[in-house]
């Protein structure tokens, strides 16, 4: 029987076919992005969402404006001689929609609970005279209204807050039973973190006796004047 075998393609041919495959391999698929485009999308993608951390973390380290305390401020919560009976006396003032003030009014509620017996607070709430008490009935207001110690008071435009030399929410004073304040500042260590900072170590400090020179340490939180609550 004859068999037919082909033989060995040509040199011409082979060439053909390694040409024609290596241009196939190359052609785009239709509908594929050419190459270099994904890559460069997902750097920019990366660079923005790099530089939106690092915007974040310098917001959030950013401390509002601290002012200088009074001497012997007179309460709105009463006569001198009322909150002199108490050994200590915090007085805070919040705007209630800063979202940053809940981890103030978190440290105010520990500092209150461990000195329970000698220290009291009064917590001004900022609110504009163009709006009525609904608008500072925030979340964190009915909060503070359930820590034991704390007297609220609606402060009418800021008055209370700028006699005592606050301008940012979360910002205290801290009084002896004289009037004489030994602390004024913030008590988080950044804008709406809980946890051990520098400012309620301070507070701590002068209350269990170990320093009763006058303190100040930056307050982190939004500005107290401003209608949204939102503006540094």
């Amino acid at each position: 029987m004859f068999v037919y075998l082909p033989g060995p393609m040509s040199t011409t041919d082979s060439d053909r076919g390694d040409k024609k495959s290596a241009a196939l391999s190359r052609s785009p698929v239709a509908g594929s992005p050419s190459p270099g485009v994904p890559l460069r999308t997902v750097l920019l993608w990366a660079l923005c969402v790099g530089a939106s951390f690092i915007a974040l973390a310098v917001y959030s380290k950013t401390p509002g404006p601290t002012g200088s305390p009074p001497i012997d401020a007179e309460s709105d919560a009463g006569s001198p001689s009322a909150w002199r009976s108490s050994a200590w006396r915090i007085v805070m003032a919040i705007h209630p929609q800063c979202s940053c003030t809940g981890a103030s009014l978190v440290e105010l509620r520990r500092l209150l609970t461990r000195y329970d017996d000698r220290l009291t607070c009064e917590l001004y709430v900022y609110r504009p005279s163009d709006k009525s008490a609904d608008w500072s009935d925030s979340a964190i207001v009915r909060t503070a209204r359930r820590t034991p110690g704390v007297t609220i008071i609606d402060d009418l435009d800021g008055a209370g807050a700028r006699r005592y030399g606050i301008a940012t929410s979360g910002g205290v004073v801290l009084y002896d039973s004289n009037g004489v304040p030994h602390y004024h500042g913030g008590v988080t260590g950044s804008r709406g973190h809980e946890g051990a900072n520098a400012g309620s170590h301070a507070v701590v400090s002068v209350l269990d006796g170990a320093d009763e020179s006058p303190s100040s340490r930056p307050t982190y939180g939004c500005s107290l004047f401003s209608t949204s609550g939102d503006e540094a």
